[in-house]
């Protein structure tokens, strides 16, 4: 009873105690919630997408299950990924704001300012460690990954402006909360007063330094940024630890100008009926997940990528999401009663690329899974059969995706991230003659758009300087090395991907070349190219006209796409056809760019009512 009723400086340092220490874990999960609610959830809402729940674990570790529609422009998918830091960094600017409302009232203060802290330490936390090691799983990480493989201009100091600014945030705003939070501590036990010699050390041990370092070392940021271990627990500690160091030798005191009203047994009551609800809420519903219905529209199964069709337009791969959980299929296209082909194994739910490799007897797949033990699998397809030729496992630090086989089969063209001494070293083109099993990290930067010409030479095209470069390189198979040559610079470049008759296809604006002779001008500028076998296929600005040119560069057909309903997934010189995705991810059509005529070759609705 003397604890909570007496007014001396044990009893004051233990109610406090009681009352700090729950309201710590509380605020910790109230940041996760407004993260994935607030931030992801209605975000996604906001733009268009689906919110059907989220998780919030004991650990602090949560998820939302929301997406944004396919058609959704990049800049939405990029908020979306920023939307939780935002919404708890806003979240927490508020908290902070309302400290100064309460400027005779130190007990209000102590609960804002360390809720204020979680909710920013949370955000600023993320974009240093996930810019340090920007991997998937992470939001800041695929946000970076994103900007490269988009080419945005600045993409290549992207990570280092965040990372800088992140590490100055962080030792910032450590430093200026725990120095708040503890001034404020002092004056509720001491009554203005101030801690001295060992009370002070034990008070900044007790208060301080041991629930700072136990809050940080207690989260496994592998969970965020696989492969980045402990290092961003440690350093976090370390950080309050070197803080507590400070203030045992600089003492700022909080001036309030009345007598400090001592933490009550009132207060206690509050902060553990705070922390019992937060608990019932995890053990009753959060870390099992809240979930609840969606529209129709979003309940139907809808088709995911990586999607590829093999070169005799015999073959999909595609992934299907029905319920939050997404399959592998190969489908037979040419087939009316097909059964579709599952691919079913550790990652085959995450991938990270796929490509069918050509000119070989039988139709073979390329899989990239993304499970933790990263594997690349080679597949063969012989009518409704399946079998595993080959399974190699990625070097843990290696970031692999977007394979290209070039044109007989034999030579793999790779997109390589590369982790050097837990620092991400950026994205390399990497090479592999054995089927992935031996990956060559060139010094080449690594880009989506890229374009065999024969089997010792491709195109690419990236960015720099804010100029697009098309270069050209040419590959040495005997020693695996490469010499990379600019061909052009220009403000837009767009280089054509697909099969190619050995000539480089690109466009400039709204002119096509060839081998860097021009081929033809469209009435609008060009934003997509497919090539095959000498037809070239080129998607308007707008993503609204589809330009198809035959081997003499004539425009043999203009196809008129209704705003937002589709997009150009590939093409087909010897079936005469291109394939389309519809932007509901509902099904996959083909168009017959000679007979004018359009039928679907795929649904998810009937795949997964075939399947059951």
């Amino acid at each position: 009873m003397n604890i909570i009723h007496g007014n001396n400086t044990i009893a004051r340092t233990v109610r406090l105690a009681f009352f700090a220490l729950p309201i710590v874990y509380v605020a910790e999960i109230l940041s996760t919630t407004i993260h994935e609610v607030v931030g992801h959830g209605l975000t996604a809402v906001l733009l268009g997408g689906q919110f059907s729940g989220f998780i919030v674990k004991w650990d602090t570790m949560g998820w939302a299950f929301a997406d944004l529609p396919i058609e959704a422009p990049v800049t939405h998918h990029i908020l979306f990924l920023a939307s939780g830091i935002i919404a708890a960094t806003i979240c927490g600017a508020i908290l902070w704001g309302l400290v100064f409302l309460f400027r005779r009232r130190p007990d209000i203060q102590l609960v804002l300012l360390v809720g204020a802290f979680i909710f920013l330490i949370e955000g600023i936390d993320y974009i240093v460690w996930n810019s340090y090691h920007p991997v998937p799983t992470g939001d800041v990480g695929k946000i970076i990954l994103f900007s490269q493989v988009l080419e945005f201009p600045g993409s290549a100091v992207l990570r280092w402006i965040l990372l800088i600014t992140g590490a100055l945030l962080f030792a910032g705003t450590v430093f200026y909360f725990c120095t708040s939070i503890f001034v404020r501590i002092e004056a509720l036990i001491l009554s203005g007063g101030q801690f001295t010699g060992k009370s002070r050390l034990l008070a900044l041990f007790v208060f301080l330094a041991l629930p700072g370092a136990y809050e940080f070392l207690s989260f496994d940021w592998n969970q965020i940024a696989p492969g980045i271990g402990r290092l961003p627990s440690v350093a976090g500690a370390l950080s309050i630890i070197a803080v507590a160091a400070v203030l045992f030798w600089y003492r700022p005191r909080l001036k309030i100008g009345s007598t400090v009203p001592p933490i009550t047994w009132r207060h206690i009551a509050i902060s553990g009926t705070c922390l019992l609800v937060t608990v019932a809420a995890l053990a009753l519903w959060l870390n099992e997940g809240v979930i609840w219905q969606v529209t129709e529209r979003h309940k139907a199964p809808r088709i995911g990528g990586p999607v590829a069709i093999s070169d005799s337009g015999d073959l999909l791969v595609c992934g299907i999401e029905k319920d939050g959980v997404r399959r592998r299929y190969i489908i037979p296209l040419t087939h009316d009663d097909f059964e579709p082909i599952v691919l079913e194994f550790p990652g085959s739910d995450k991938s990270l690329g796929v490509a069918w490799r050509p000119s070989v007897e039988h139709d073979e797949l390329l899989f990239i899974a993304a499970a933790e033990e990263k594997q690349i699998k080679r597949f063969r397809i012989s009518g409704d059969d399946i079998s595993e030729i080959s399974s190699y496992p990625v070097n843990p630090n290696l970031l692999v995706g977007n394979p290209v086989w070039n044109p007989s089969g034999s030579i793999l063209a790779l997109r390589v991230g590369q982790l050097l001494d837990e620092t991400y070293g950026g994205s390399y083109l990497g090479f592999s003659k054995d089927n992935g099993k031996t990956i060559h990290i060139s010094h080449v930067p690594a880009t989506v758009y890229r374009l065999w010409v024969d089997d010792h030479r491709l195109y690419a095209r990236y960015s720099e300087n804010g100029n697009k470069v098309l270069s050209e390189i040419r590959l040495d198979a005997e020693n695996m090395t490469c010499e990379i040559k600019d061909v052009l610079r220009a403000e837009d470049i767009c280089l054509a991907r697909g099969s190619s008759d050995g000539s480089v296809v690109y466009a400039s604006g709204s002119k096509i070349f060839r081998n860097n002779t021009l081929l033809c001008q469209l009435p609008e500028d060009i934003t997509g190219l497919l090539t095959d076998d000498g037809f070239v296929v080129c998607l308007s600005d707008g993503g609204q006209r589809i330009y198809v040119l035959n081997r003499e560069g004539q425009i043999i057909d203009t196809i008129q796409i209704p705003e937002r309903s589709s997009l150009l997934l590939d093409m087909s010189a010897e079936h005469e056809c291109l394939y389309l995705w519809a932007r509901d991810r509902s099904l996959i059509y083909r168009y017959n760019f000679v007979e004018k005529s359009e039928s679907t070759i795929f649904e998810a609705v009937d795949t997964i009512r075939k399947e059951d």
